[in-house]
């Protein structure tokens, strides 16, 4: 074991927030993803990084294959070979809440509409699953929960004194209406 564990999920769920913390817990170091890919001269088009995915990956797997460590990014399923990672923590927090994070974030509307979408289908948690297998992925539901919470039950699930249990989350309940799908989708 690498003692690799790595964060994702859509924008403004705490990933950077949250790693930080689990890092102290674990006495781990911490690695945001984010400024990896800065660091590789990243091109920037309409507001989006523009990302090499081999120099990502060659980046990722190395900080990885030092062990000790907690990567966070949003891209992580895409540059993290799965053979290095021994637990990956999907954050989710309930739309409505990520709507207003990204208004004062003052994402461009379209940006905004495209992040909601994927957490209300669960992109993220999906694509983890895909790269990363059933046994390595759970998700956490972060939108009642402080950061140290957080933190606290990953590194609980990491030192084997919780089940990993995965939390049921389901945005799409929430839609009760037309004018819903039309507010944060449409």
């Amino acid at each position: 074991m690498r003692e690799v564990i790595g964060i994702t999920g859509s924008p403004a769920v705490g990933k950077r927030t949250v790693g930080k913390l689990l890092a102290r817990l674990c006495s781990f170091n911490f690695v945001d993803g984010n400024e990896v890919i800065k660091s590789l001269g990243v091109a920037v088009e309409n507001d989006e990084f523009v990302v090499d995915l081999e120099k990502g990956k060659r980046a990722f797997n190395k900080i990885a294959s030092h062990g000790k460590v907690i990567i966070s990014s949003l891209f992580l399923p895409d540059l993290l070979s799965s053979e290095l990672v021994d637990l990956v923590v999907v954050l989710r927090c309930d739309p409505r809440i990520l709507y207003y994070r990204y208004l004062k974030r003052n994402y461009p509307l379209l940006k905004l509409k495209e992040n909601l979408t994927s957490e209300f289908i669960d992109y993220c948690y999906v694509r983890s699953l895909k790269i990363f297998g059933d046994e390595k992925v759970v998700q956490l539901d972060a939108t009642r929960r402080s950061p140290q919470a957080l933190a606290l039950k990953i590194y609980k699930m990491w030192e084997g004194e919780e089940r990993r249990a995965k939390e049921r989350v389901d945005w799409l309940s929430i839609i009760t209406s037309p004018s819903d799908i039309v507010r944060f989708l449409i």
